[in-house]
């Protein structure tokens, strides 16, 4: 199908890779995530250990586009999943943490993996938890994350929330597609 893209969902466990595929997806999210032995929390108790899969159609100038949404499973030693998974890849989306501690040192090993392995594909940053900084944190942090990966487009979004997932889609879009689309 020629507007049917594969979107890959990466970023350190618990960042919230499955929570906004569940929240766009217009059909039904098929997930691997299995309890936590480890590390969990009241927050987190389960993890993803396969993928996570769901679907999400964009309607512009009378054709649909098809974004086939992989949620790739956080933990490290899940790592050569990535790589099998970027095959045929259109476009990707990593998240982070505002929150965690390791956030700006997270974005560097993505980014520097994603360059190292797939070379151009199109990548958009999309930052969890920003509502839990002040207006000055906030600030360093986006001049910390643009010296650092100013590169790619950046978005503050709740992965809760359907329409910010939606807009970090579109503009993954409009990349892959060169559009308006």
């Amino acid at each position: 199908m020629k507007n049917d893209y594969k979107i890959l969902f990466i970023g350190r466990t618990g960042v919230g890779k499955t929570t906004a595929i569940n929240a766009v997806s217009q059909s039904k999210v098929i997930a691997t995530d299995v309890a936590m032995t480890t590390g969990y929390s009241e927050q987190k108790n389960t993890t993803t250990v396969g993928l996570d899969y769901g679907e999400f159609t964009v309607k512009h100038s009378n054709q649909n586009y098809l974004m086939r949404l992989y949620g790739v499973p956080g933990q490290e030693r899940f790592a050569y999943s990535w790589e099998i998974l970027q095959k045929g890849c259109s476009g990707i989306i990593l998240l982070a943490d505002a929150t965690h501690k390791s956030l700006v040192d997270d974005i560097i090993y993505y980014t520097n993996s994603i360059k190292k392995s797939s070379g151009v594909t199109p990548m958009v940053i999309a930052i969890m938890k920003h509502d839990l900084l002040n207006t000055l944190e906030k600030q360093q942090l986006q001049s910390r994350i643009d010296e650092t990966a100013g590169d790619f487009p950046m978005f503050w979004i709740d992965a809760r929330a359907s329409e910010t997932i939606e807009n970090v889609l579109n503009k993954l879009l409009h990349m892959i597609t060169g559009s308006g689309a």
